[in-house]
């Protein structure tokens, strides 16, 4: 059996398949196709790949009701692949459990990039467990912990959370944050950042917990003191 990281290309338009099949099928990485809503949930139902690349808009219905249906049961990293490049839909696909988001057209050089990170990500824990107050995040980074009670995090917000608790003594800049937690760089996902931050505040409530601090003029920061 194949151990190369397995890539399920949900996208309705023929040569874009081909063309990211082609790209990415390097002998590094083996890929699979689906075409329409239907047939990408039929086939995930057989077993999930290593990582999703999704468009938004399919033949059936929005592509975000597929990353619905993994976020209930898998981590897997997801990119979406959509025309819908607006501030408003770059935040919706990443609250609905998106780790990336590339906006069409695209280049197959940053694609290639950006599957790599996520696979890297997927594929390389944290190691030890990171504490703060009473804030813990898990050996392989992907739950986070109020004393012994789970919080309810996106993989995304936990990204964002290991990347503060790993820079606890910094205050990190807005772009720097990005850059990060999502391994690339990004533009226009300032709004992302902030909705973020004010639903990893509303979740890290509860005493002993750290909250995102605002630096004002400067950037964010993870720690047990209230806002400068």
């Amino acid at each position: 059996m194949s151990t190369l990281p397995r890539i399920l290309i949900v996208e309705d338009d023929p040569q874009i398949r081909e063309l990211i099949c082609r790209a990415l099928e390097d002998g590094t990485r083996q890929c699979e196709t689906c075409a329409d809503l239907k047939s990408a949930l039929q086939r995930l139902h057989l077993g999930l790949p290593d990582l999703l690349i999704l468009d938004r808009v399919l033949p059936g219905g929005d592509g975000l009701r597929i990353l619905q249906k993994v976020r209930e049961v898998s981590n897997l990293p997801v990119l979406l692949l959509t025309s819908l490049r607006s501030e408003d839909h770059k935040v919706e696909g990443l609250e609905a459990g998106a780790d990336d988001y590339l906006g069409k057209p695209f280049s197959l050089r940053e694609l290639t990039a950006r599957v790599n990170a996520l696979l890297r990500r997927s594929r390389n824990p944290v190691g030890v467990s990171l504490r703060l107050g009473a804030l813990s995040l898990d050996s392989e980074g992907r739950q986070a912990f109020c004393g012994e009670q789970p919080l309810d995090l996106s993989p995304l917000e936990v990204r964002v959370l290991k990347t503060l608790l790993l820079n606890q003594d910094r205050v990190l800049r807005r772009d720097e944050l990005i850059g990060l937690a999502w391994g690339v760089e990004y533009e226009g996902y300032d709004r992302a950042v902030d909705t973020l931050v004010v639903r990893l505040r509303r979740k890290l409530a509860g005493p002993g917990m750290p909250q995102v601090r605002t630096v004002r003029g400067q950037g964010y920061s993870l720690s047990l003191e209230e806002d400068a």
